[in-house]
């Protein structure tokens, strides 16, 4: 697969493909007559702020938020000045367990993962506002699976963290060696209690990262 050093490039290269514009289209005509999170400019927020060869962890949502003011473009993070939704709660408590820390984080903006090489990618990357999966299959998921084939491809070693069934269909584009995937169920109130909580995938990453001569991300 052709390297590319940033997604700029890699979204020029699936705009040629024709769907994809299509898909822009289809939001575009969406978000003149109703709200669709996240913004415009928030929409590729994900990939621009963690640049290919920055990648060492990978965790993939299913949608942004449809509730207003939350969706930030980053999977699970929610802009500034919001409690944690009850997704991010879960993972947070997680992060607490796995780490023996009382309290459990409480800001939900989670740029400081991104920059420290956490890509954090919806496989939807918009939504109208308070319809749930209002923009599936519209081309979305057809990018993403892209985004993931290309990511494979990256000779760093990379962690990639699969919670739930939906995410883990991302599974067959995964197969090179040097990275190291981990799965678990959904972070949500039906199944946290079901393998979620005592995955350990935050330290099991991190005890990666190190064995693999890179610095552990600070999740805290």
């Amino acid at each position: 697969m052709i390297p590319f050093n940033n997604w700029k490039t890699f979204i020029k290269r699936e705009q040629e493909k024709g769907y994809l514009n299509e898909t822009f289209e289809k939001v575009m005509r969406d978000r003149e007559n109703t709200e669709v999170y996240p913004s415009v400019e928030d929409t590729f927020k994900a990939l621009f702020f963690t640049q290919p060869y920055d990648i060492r962890v990978v965790i993939i949502g299913d949608e942004p938020y449809c509730e207003p003011g939350l969706a930030d473009g980053l999977a699970f993070s929610v802009k500034d000045g919001n409690m944690p939704p009850t997704l991010l709660r879960i993972i947070f408590k997680e992060l607490a367990l796995e780490y023996g820390i009382e309290k459990p984080r409480t800001n939900g903006n989670l740029t400081d993962w991104t920059m420290q090489g956490v890509l954090l990618l919806n496989t939807i990357l918009t939504v109208r506002k308070n319809q749930p999966f209002s923009h599936q299959n519209i081309g979305w998921e057809r990018f993403t699976k892209e985004v993931i084939r290309y990511i494979n491809t990256l000779d760093q070693p990379i962690v990639f963290m699969l919670w739930g069934s939906n995410v883990q269909n991302m599974m067959m584009y995964l197969d090179n060696p040097k990275h190291k995937i981990m799965m678990t169920v959904e972070p949500n109130p039906l199944t946290a209690d079901k393998g979620f909580y005592g995955c350990g995938h935050f330290r099991r990453a991190n005890e990666f990262l190190v064995q693999n001569g890179q610095s552990p991300i600070k999740w805290m």
